[in-house]
């Protein structure tokens, strides 16, 4: 699967700006206006370039970091021998352990556009699996860092992916479990009151208002506001 997913086409591959988020928020500013959030949305062949210059090896950055976990793993007996194209899953489940993930931070990650330009940069599947991970300054702007974090959830950095997975397999096994025990039907299904039931014999239950009529939306609004 990690295979398949790193062969798929990634932010590099987006024709466009995938910033969604940052060009809706960009698009309430007047073009021209001189604001102070403009320069927290640098168009994206900018931000792609500076990312690029500042991550010229990204993917062998990931290499050295799976290298690192893999002599980790063999060191304590945990490691298999890589096939390339055969084995790759298995070999990279069991050096997971041992991973130390890839942090990246301000002042490469100082906006939403920024944090997509420098994810670019690495596989998919090291974004997924959280092997490279994001941070930001929290003295940031808390409506940016609310940017940031909108795209590090939409795009699954920082492991929301593999967490997510593991939240569904364990309501999936919640509910498995749930099926497979007898439920009472009283306990689901309340029988409805008798016939003779009026409201006279409940003392707790609450007089039915009839509709007001003859009335417009005025005066009923203003009813509404009194009460």
């Amino acid at each position: 699967a990690l295979l398949l997913d790193s062969a798929t086409p990634g932010l590099e591959q987006i024709n466009g700006n995938p910033d969604v988020i940052g060009q809706v928020f960009t698009t309430c500013l007047q073009p021209g206006h001189s604001s102070p959030w403009w320069r927290y949305f640098p168009d994206w062949p900018t931000a792609l370039a500076v990312a690029q210059d500042a991550l010229p090896e990204a993917h062998q950055l990931v290499y050295l970091v799976l290298a690192e976990a893999a002599l980790q793993a063999r060191a304590e007996g945990q490691a298999i021998q890589l096939k390339p194209g055969e084995n790759f899953p298995e070999w990279f489940e069991v050096i997971w352990p041992y991973v130390e993930p890839l942090r990246l931070g301000p002042p490469l990650v100082s906006s939403s556009v920024e944090l997509l330009a420098a994810a670019a940069q690495f596989p998919g599947w090291a974004l997924k699996t959280g092997l490279v991970k994001f941070s930001w300054d929290p003295a940031l702007d808390p409506l940016i860092q609310q940017l940031i974090n909108i795209n590090t959830m939409l795009f699954g950095l920082n492991g929301y992916i593999v967490a997510h997975c593991e939240a569904l397999l364990d309501i999936q096994e919640q509910l498995a479990q749930t099926d497979a025990q007898p439920v009472s039907t009283a306990a689901v299904y309340q029988l409805p009151p008798t016939l003779d039931e009026t409201p006279e014999q409940d003392p707790n239950r609450q007089p039915k208002h009839r509709p007001a009529t003859g009335q417009s939306f005025a005066d009923l609004f203003r009813h509404k506001s009194k009460s």
